[in-house]
């Protein structure tokens, strides 16, 4: 409870066209408002969170929580305590004494609209189930090379990026050194990848730009499009036959893998044998002498893969990910279904229901004619999320995660918050566990308590 003594100082503020006050002693902070980040299913006092000083905060409308008419609020106050929140509010007043102004119990109020979450299950169950398995598959990520397809490993990849605008272009380079980019406070080396295979490229709006990690040090190779995420089990991946390997340049392909039902090849790169000995020394020259901040970054990474849904970028535990798919055209309906069940496909040979993830935030349905499916992996079986696009990989530092603050009963399967200090947004981190025990209520009570039944 905030103190009431009218001798205690007060900060004041206007919210909803009113005058209010908080205990100056539980003010962390007071500062413009941030860039916000919307949370699906929020309560409707949450503005969103914002990024403040590197902490991940709710930004709550003091005058939504205190049942008044918003007025384009601009500043905010950061409310100290076990769980700080910044209430937003149209103007700062000052500091006056304590009975001068209405003191609102703002502290209970935020208890009562974002309960703190008790045993937090984001990631108890997303873990895969069995490990074992893992350990038969090799993870692979797949791209294009004009007609042909291509893999890297990818405990091997850092990120995949957007060719951005600006590239610092090298005078006097070859066909394959581009020139380098700004990746992580720091300049990336960007090669490309059609010139070092020495094939034609085909750019285009897909174009992408994967950053691997060769020894110590981190390069990017456009690609004309990114493709699936496999777990390639290990009996369909092939060594490259010997009489292929005619001289040291067939190295940079280390294996060929079979895909079920006789798809196309792809041929698994090796990342430490993409560039050569010269371009591998220029690449060490160039990152001899890093910036203190990025060489005391974390070792300690976790590939996410980001996604875009109902208007915003949301991440995914790759560890959750079976893999990628294109929207498949037909969908068999499921009877008394909710609304964002849209119905099973086949993958491999097995019925997986669908779900329209921007449906199930948003109220708004996916995106058509781009739209993916992001195959995840529950409990030992496999759903897909309809999505409205896919932006691709980051391996995110241990320290750009943090356990998302209490958000509301509905907002369960934000487990964490990612920062990577891209434009100062805060990106949303989806619990799969805790996102299909969502659904499964909203199911069960749209359906009356009886799950639907395929025809």
């Amino acid at each position: 409870m905030e103190p009431a003594a009218s001798s205690s100082r007060v900060l004041a503020f206007t919210a909803g066209n009113r005058r209010f006050g908080i205990a100056a002693n539980l003010v962390r902070e007071v500062g413009r408002l941030p860039r916000l980040t919307p949370v699906p299913h929020a309560p409707p006092s949450l503005l969103g969170l914002g990024n403040l000083r590197g902490e991940a905060l709710p930004v709550v409308s003091a005058a939504r929580l205190l049942g008044l008419e918003e007025q384009a609020p601009e500043r905010i106050v950061v409310i100290e305590g076990d769980h700080p929140a910044a209430l937003a509010i149209e103007r700062i007043d000052g500091i006056v004494s304590g009975g001068e102004r209405d003191l609102p119990p703002f502290a209970d109020l935020l208890d009562r609209c974002f309960p703190a979450r008790i045993g937090a299950t984001g990631h108890r169950r997303a873990a895969r189930q069995s490990d074992a398995a893992d350990h038969d598959r090799l993870a692979l990520l797949t791209f294009a090379i004009g007609e042909q397809l291509f893999a890297l490993p990818l405990e091997d990849i850092e990120n995949v990026l957007r060719v951005p605008a600006e590239i610092a272009l090298l005078p006097h380079g070859d066909a394959a050194t581009v020139g380098t980019i700004a990746w992580r406070d720091r300049p990336l080396p960007l090669f490309s990848l059609a010139a070092l295979l020495d094939l034609p490229a085909r750019p285009g709006k897909d174009a992408r730009i994967v950053v691997a990690r060769i020894g110590n040090h981190a390069a990017g190779f456009t690609v004309d499009r990114i493709g699936t995420l496999l777990h390639a089990p290990q009996a369909a991946v092939d060594p490259v036959p010997a009489a292929l390997l005619r001289s040291s340049a067939e190295t940079v392909i280390q294996a060929i893998y079979r895909p079920p039902a006789g798809g196309r090849l792809v041929s698994v790169l090796s990342a430490e044998h993409l560039l050569d000995e010269e371009l591998t020394a220029t690449l060490s020259r160039a990152a001899a002498r890093p910036r203190a901040a990025a060489a005391r970054r974390s070792a300690r990474t976790e590939p996410l893969l980001l996604i875009e849904s109902a208007g915003q970028r949301l991440a995914f535990p790759l560890a959750a990910i079976r893999r990628l798919a294109p929207a498949p055209a037909r969908l068999t309906p499921l009877p008394q279904a909710p609304a964002f069940l849209l119905g099973l496909t086949g993958l491999h040979g097995e019925a997986v229901p669908v779900i329209d993830l921007s449906l199930h935030l948003s109220g708004r349905a996916a995106a058509p004619g781009r739209s993916r499916l992001l195959v995840v992996e529950i409990a030992g079986a496999d759903a897909a999320l309809l999505v409205d696009a896919v932006h691709g990989l980051v391996r995110a530092p241990a320290e750009s995660l943090a356990k998302a603050p209490p958000l509301g009963t509905e907002t369960a399967a934000i487990g964490r918050v990612l920062q990577l200090g891209d434009g100062m947004e805060v990106t949303l981190v989806i619990s799969p566990a805790d996102l299909f025990d969502a659904l499964q209520r909203k199911s069960i009570a749209q359906t009356g308590g009886k799950p639907a039944q395929p025809e």
